[in-house]
């Protein structure tokens, strides 16, 4: 462990330090010397380098590294870009508990969604937006059914949200 050593005063000596630690396959290590890698930090700045050390460490499972491949392979850092790679990374990431690789999976498989609503409603001839709309509706229909029933809205109220959905169907139109 790196405690029975000196501590290091520069970026170049924390790298000497790391190097044998990371060549023996510990994935702390590996996953700090691709960060310094990739900085330029007691290292020239290299981001093949750092994509090297990082998919190591991502390999054996370290959370932290599976998340900076992600972001290599989504940026073509070091990596040929490629985004089915990072959402499997962020994927794996994710799965450990990484808050950013989470966010990241999610908003592409809402802009995936997005995209195939977007794609059937050209399909069908209608314009970008209208299916999801009209999901939207009939959850918020849903929605004001329920509160109705159980006594959160009264009639009023219902006809005022269901007056407001008829109303954003005709001008959807389908």
């Amino acid at each position: 462990p790196m405690c029975r050593y000196p501590f290091p005063k520069t970026d170049a000596q924390s790298v000497a330090a790391l190097q044998p630690n990371a060549d023996r396959g510990a994935t702390w290590a590996q996953c700090d010397l691709g960060m310094r890698y990739y900085h330029g930090k007691g290292v020239d700045q290299c981001f093949e380098q750092a994509a090297e050390w990082i998919t190591k460490a991502a390999e054996q499972g370290l959370a932290d590294a599976q998340y900076n491949l992600s972001c290599y392979y989504f940026d073509g850092e070091g990596v040929a870009q490629s985004f089915e790679q990072a959402v499997e990374w962020w994927t794996k990431a994710a799965e450990q508990g990484v808050a950013e690789a989470q966010i990241n999976r999610a908003l592409t498989a809402a802009a995936a969604e997005k995209n195939e609503l977007n794609a059937l409603a050209h399909d069908l001839g209608y314009a970008p937006g209208t299916i999801e709309s009209h999901i939207r509706n009939g959850i918020e229909l849903e929605r004001a059914d329920g509160w109705l029933a159980d006594g959160t809205i009264d009639k009023r109220e219902h006809a005022i949200i269901t007056d407001r959905i008829a109303r954003d169907a005709n001008r959807l139109a389908i």
